[in-house]
């Protein structure tokens, strides 16, 4: 069990009271300990907590360099502007 996890005690001492009483009623002691068993593993199973969400990856900003390595091999023509100036051409458009 990890740490910080709730062992289900109610729940594994209702199953243990079952599997007594299916004992005085005259079941196979091998089915009423199936029973118990499947009854407290599911019990301790979704007695579980959920894993920790993985922490929130920061993507690196988007710059000229990198919008410029995208491009530049794209064989449609492709220009960015920054303020009315031509500020990338890839090379299809530097062609033109």
């Amino acid at each position: 069990m990890g740490s910080g996890q709730n062992i289900p005690i109610a729940g594994i001492l209702l199953a243990a009271a079952t599997f007594v009483a299916m004992l005085l009623t005259g079941v196979d002691p091998v089915i009423a300990l199936a029973v118990a068993a499947v009854w407290v593993g599911s019990l301790l199973v979704a007695g579980g907590r959920p894993p920790e969400p993985p922490k929130a990856k920061v993507k690196p900003s988007v710059t000229i360099d990198s919008i410029r390595d995208l491009i530049e091999n794209s064989s449609t023509p492709l220009l960015i502007t920054e303020r009315s100036t031509i500020a990338i051409a890839n090379r299809a458009a530097r062609k033109l």
